[in-house]
């Protein structure tokens, strides 16, 4: 168990060092658009991504201070679809919801 969850814990610092050095090459860091760019990398990632890279994704966002709560409260409509199911989350966007 202790082995799986460093294996985690290094994935998130990776994913947030991905971050910051793609984000860093659009904005300086510490700046209100870098916050901004920033929050658009784990939007993106975090509403497409599914199973362990979403979780991932949502641990870096927070460690990195730009997880928001739609990250947790949201389903993506079309990967919903995509995936054919219906999610405990869902707010009635779902097929057969």
């Amino acid at each position: 168990m202790l082995s799986k969850l460093n294996a985690l814990r290094k994935e998130v610092r990776a994913l947030s060092r991905k971050a910051v050095l793609t984000v860093s090459k659009n904005a300086l860091p510490g700046g209100p658009a870098y916050y901004e760019h920033l929050a658009r990398f784990f939007d993106d990632l975090i509403l497409r991504a599914a199973g362990e890279l979403q979780i991932v994704g949502l641990a870096a966002a927070v460690e990195l201070g730009v997880a928001a709560r739609h990250h947790l409260t949201s389903v993506d409509p079309p990967r919903c679809a995509a995936i054919g199911q219906n999610c405990a989350s869902c707010t009635g966007h779902c097929p057969g919801a």
